[in-house]
């Protein structure tokens, strides 16, 4: 999140949290599907960014903070009790926007992204900012314990990348934020989607031998996220802050790689793929928008959320868990949509080209 508009949005909230408020009651109240799992007590997760099911311990998440932490993941329990808390050794979180887990060869992993850029300088070799770079670690086994555990792990392969897009004369240094990683097993691709509106789907090869990898990043399709619950007037005022609620805060691909589910700061998308679909076909011919629990912009976990920050899917796909920033948030559940193709007409209906 882009620290700068802060001070901004506290000012802004003296005179809007009625309107806030109001708003989004009404549209929480709309929406449907979605329960409650537990609040995330731990105060050193004060600004949770990115959300991974544990395939290695049972009825667990991984979380982890924002900019501005220790290079580090949470285990949480569905009961939202912290039952580890994993450091990455010789890794520094310059700005970790999400983490992914999956398994692939009988191996589970993690897939840490550090690449969040909201000033636009990493890659340039200025302020000392790095190029993105992804963190791949096999998931560790955490014992039982009647505290919480402390352990480390060794990241097992760094990738540092950038990202290019179709058109340009040679493949050239491109900065873009991004908030959003995923794995597709079934493609062994790794797709970042950036926070823009709209969305640029980037994918790379997922090679899991090579302990350090230097990849371009491709761009292979757009994504426009369905219209906010939020009211206009509201949005517009948002957006002077400095945050767009249309655009993509997390990402995550099921299990057996045929669904993909997008959440923005407001709102969410499933998109569904056949076995001979791309994801870019797929994007325009079978999704469904997602109605969340309208957010707040408040740090409250008696209100909705503050914003959507993370998403992930259960190890059988069935089911998503997302949870927002600031600390004692509600981690909440839904069950994935069914899925069905929509015609080319009923996507412009949605608002999604």
């Amino acid at each position: 999140m882009n620290k700068s508009v802060v001070h901004v949005k506290a000012i802004f909230f003296k005179a809007a949290v009625p309107i806030l408020c109001v708003a989004a009651f009404c549209s929480y109240c709309a929406a449907d599907d979605f329960a409650r799992v537990a609040v995330v007590e731990d105060k050193q997760i004060d600004e949770s960014s990115g959300l991974a099911i544990s395939y290695e311990n049972p009825n667990a998440i991984w979380v982890h903070n924002d900019s501005g932490d220790e290079a580090r993941l949470f285990l949480v329990g569905l009961d939202g009790v912290t039952q580890a808390v994993v450091e990455i050794a010789r890794v520094k979180a310059h700005d970790w926007e999400d983490v992914c887990s999956f398994q692939i060869d009988g191996q589970s992993w993690l897939l840490i992204a550090d690449v969040g850029d909201n000033t636009m300088r990493r890659g340039k070799g200025l302020q000392g900012l790095p190029a993105c770079q992804l963190y791949l670690l096999k998931e560790p086994v955490i014992p039982k314990s009647n505290g919480v555990t402390t352990t480390s792990v060794d990241v097992w392969s760094t990738i540092t990348f950038y990202y290019f897009e179709d058109g340009l004369p040679s493949r050239q240094y491109r900065p873009i934020n991004c908030e959003s990683v995923a794995v597709d097993v079934r493609e062994r691709k790794i797709l970042l989607l950036t926070k823009t509106v709209p969305g640029k789907l980037y994918q790379l090869p997922l090679d899991t031998r090579a302990a350090s990898q230097k990849r371009w990043a491709d761009k292979v399709a757009e994504i426009r996220m369905p219209p906010s619950d939020i009211p206009d007037m509201v949005g517009r005022a948002i957006k002077r802050m400095g945050v767009d609620v249309r655009a993509p805060t997390a990402m995550d691909i099921s299990s057996d790689g045929r669904t993909m589910a997008i959440c923005s700061s407001a709102n969410g998308l499933v998109v569904h793929r056949t076995p001979d679909q791309t994801w870019a076909d797929a994007i325009t011919r079978s999704r469904k928008a997602i109605h969340l629990p309208a957010a707040s912009f408040l740090s409250s976990s008696f209100l909705p959320p503050k914003q959507w920050e993370a998403i992930c899917f259960d190890r059988t796909g069935k089911s998503m868990y997302l949870n927002s920033e600031g600390s004692g948030q509600t981690l909440w559940r839904a069950n994935t949509p069914k899925m069905k193709a929509i015609a080319e007409e009923d996507s412009e209906e949605m608002g999604i080209p």
